[in-house]
């Protein structure tokens, strides 16, 4: 077993710390201080686990590497991390930044039950309309029923832009 570090929380991960254990090139962490015996010096750090983003196992703790990536370049851990192209294992700088839980949640795709693939629209079968909503505080809120999914898609989005500025996604 290489050096032990006394990391009991995400606090301790101080930006030294991270830069002792880590480089940093283009969004990938690689191992400069390897901790255990079966990581090489050089070696990417992490893996890709089920919901896409790249975790890394520092002192039996599992993080995030775009909050590491996030710390080592601004010095601090924001409540949540957006992927601003929405691309959860591109941790680019460039890629992140600093969100609430609400902002995060704006700058997501489609739900994958979408029955238009598209974010804020869905079809009215009885009325045969395109049905374009958005969601504020929480709660669904109407926007217009429309005769075509374009029309409905170009609404939901103007209406996402209005409320959640740079954060709306599509």
């Amino acid at each position: 077993m290489r050096d032990t570090i006394d990391i009991k929380s995400e606090a301790d991960l101080t930006k030294e710390v991270l830069f002792d254990l880590f480089w940093e090139d283009d969004g990938v962490l690689y191992w400069k201080r390897p901790l255990s015996n079966r990581i090489n010096i050089g070696s990417v750090a992490g893996s890709k686990e089920g919901c896409g983003y790249i975790q890394i196992t520092i002192a039996g703790k599992r993080y995030k590497a775009h909050r590491l990536i996030f710390k080592m370049h601004e010095d601090y851990f924001p409540e949540e991390i957006d992927h601003i192209n929405g691309i959860r294992d591109d941790n680019r700088i460039e890629n992140l930044r600093p969100a609430t839980v609400s902002q995060n949640v704006c700058n997501r795709e489609a739900p994958s039950n979408s029955t238009s693939g598209i974010k804020g629209v869905r079809f009215h079968k009885r009325d045969k309309k395109w049905i374009a909503y958005a969601k504020v505080n929480g709660k669904q809120k109407h926007i217009g029923s429309f005769a075509s999914m374009e029309a409905a898609a170009f609404a939901a989005s103007a209406v996402r832009k209005a409320l959640h500025g740079e954060y709306a996604h599509g």
